[in-house]
């Protein structure tokens, strides 16, 4: 492979993770029927991470944590054109992958990434939705953040 031509490969990371204190589940009210995920264009992250994953201290500090629990990191590479919507990313994590799922798209533009992201958390026969439209730079982690769970974003250009 010559120089440039995986200039527009991209590693994105995501970690998942609950917060422990129960009070969250009761302290607000929430709608019994969140919707459904649109996935039906939706794919599964094929291409594995290839470089340094820039979320794992993130996820140490997550795991040794008394109010958060982990859930599940995952990354990935994929090709991503300016001013173009990438295909979805569907996304499933947690206990057998049930816990979580969601969908995440990318549109890259000069140098903000915008990024959809629309996940269901599953637990304690509810569900709790997070759907957020994102403004991010690359190697800028940012935090989607919900009372009942969480999730860090990054995206990094592949070198």
């Amino acid at each position: 492979m010559s120089d440039g031509e995986d200039k527009d490969l991209y590693q994105i990371e995501i970690i998942f993770f609950v917060y422990n204190e129960p009070q969250r589940f009761v302290a607000e009210q929430w709608p019994q029927f969140v919707g459904k995920l649109d996935t039906r264009q939706a794919v599964m992250p094929t291409e594995p991470a290839t470089q340094k994953q820039l979320l794992n201290d993130a996820a140490v500090s997550i795991k040794k944590s008394k109010t958060q629990r982990y859930i599940q990191q995952i990354s990935w590479t994929q090709p991503l054109v300016d001013y173009v919507r990438s295909t979805p990313i569907h996304l499933q994590a947690g206990n057998n992958n049930e816990e979580i799922e969601g969908v995440l798209s990318i549109k890259p533009a000069r140098n903000i990434y915008n990024v959809n992201v629309d996940l269901i958390f599953k637990a304690n026969n509810q569900e709790f939705r997070l759907t957020r439209d994102i403004k991010v730079k690359k190697n800028e982690i940012f935090y989607l953040d919900h009372p009942v769970f969480g999730a860090m974003v990054v995206l990094s250009p592949c070198s």
